[in-house]
């Protein structure tokens, strides 16, 4: 597979806020999958602001789509094959990374430095929905994901600093599948969902410090 990305974005300065607008376009060829061409359109608006001289923070959102020029669900399945075989998947499942989708994004991020820089904290918060809804009967039909992390770094001297973080991951998936023997089904009371949730949270600490030797 090959990606190209096209990205423009604008901003007006205010002062003390600086707002952007940008737009993505993304572009995935692949081969030997069930789709040759997905393009991915978003566009975003953002914040940037200091409320004091040592903290800094900006917002964003962003909304768009993802859609494919073709899907053929037998183009993997024979591409391995010199004589394919009957269709083994359902025809009308879709990969969750090749699906059309709508998508949203929204992100937020503060930098503190108090104590003339010695001390950096940061907070960091991402929240993202992925829909497949609309043009999806099978495979993933939901994704939510929430993170949040926080992040502190001391550095009193310039041989010497340490850190620690602390994060926090949830996702929440939504997928419906039908139950098939040797040849997909066809009866829909062989279909079946699953609702998965998972929460990791991560944690960590580190320091450096620089040893200088005199010949």
């Amino acid at each position: 597979y090959s990606t190209q990305r096209g990205d423009l974005a604008v901003t007006y300065d205010l002062g003390p806020v600086t707002l952007e607008g940008g737009f993505r376009h993304d572009v995935t060829d692949r081969t030997f999958r069930e789709t040759e061409q997905t393009t991915e359109n978003a566009v975003r608006l953002a914040a940037d602001f200091r409320p004091l001289k040592w903290v800094a923070v900006r917002t964003s959102y962003e909304r768009g789509n993802r859609d494919y020029d073709h899907y053929n669900p037998e183009r993997a399945e024979d591409a391995s094959f010199v004589v394919p075989g009957p269709l083994t998947n359902l025809p009308e499942l879709r990969r969750y990374d090749q699906a059309a989708k709508n998508l949203d994004r929204i992100s937020a991020l503060v930098q503190m430095t108090p104590f003339d820089g010695n001390l950096g904290v940061t907070l960091h918060f991402l929240q993202s929905a992925d829909d497949y809804d609309d043009k999806s009967d099978f495979g993933l039909l939901k994704s939510e994901s929430r993170s949040w992390t926080v992040e502190t770094d001391y550095a009193p001297a310039d041989r010497w600093s340490v850190y620690a973080f602390y994060s926090n991951e949830s996702y929440d998936t939504f997928q419906r599948g039908r139950q098939s023997g040797a040849t997909p089904s066809t009866n829909p009371l062989d279909d079946w969902t699953a609702r998965i949730q998972d929460d990791v949270g991560s944690i960590g600490i580190g320091g450096t410090y620089a040893i200088t030797a005199r010949a």
